[in-house]
């Protein structure tokens, strides 16, 4: 529905379709419409309101993005923090006294070691 101005261009749309799914059945076409016709009628008042919710569905969409992918550095950098920890104990276990420690951020990822003599 996003990709077209108007219901009616929508339709139009299905219509072809349906054409190409089915070009001999008329009735297979008609059935094809009505299975994905939206229930909401939309008309855009002019070309500029329609590209302004363009603009915003992308936007929208960018920031879903984000999220996904703020939530996926959040939840990797924790196991990374906790594989951290359990090195550094069984390094102390062995008698050697060092710390492992690593980071995540937008700009870059650091591991580093840590000895303490």
């Amino acid at each position: 529905m996003e990709s077209d101005l108007s219901y009616d261009e929508y339709i139009e749309n299905l219509y072809r379709e349906a054409r190409q799914i089915y070009p001999d059945d008329p009735l297979k076409q008609e059935e094809y419409v009505n299975e994905h016709r939206p229930l909401v009628y939309w008309n855009w008042n002019n070309l500029d309101s329609y590209l302004q919710f363009q603009r915003l569905l992308k936007k929208y969409r960018e920031i879903g993005s984000q999220k996904t992918l703020i939530l996926g550095l959040v939840v990797l950098n924790h196991v990374a923090s906790g594989i951290d920890y359990l090195i550094s104990k069984g390094l102390k276990k062995t008698g050697i006294d060092a710390e492992v420690n690593s980071s995540l951020n937008f700009t870059e990822a650091s591991f580093s070691i840590n000895f303490k003599f």
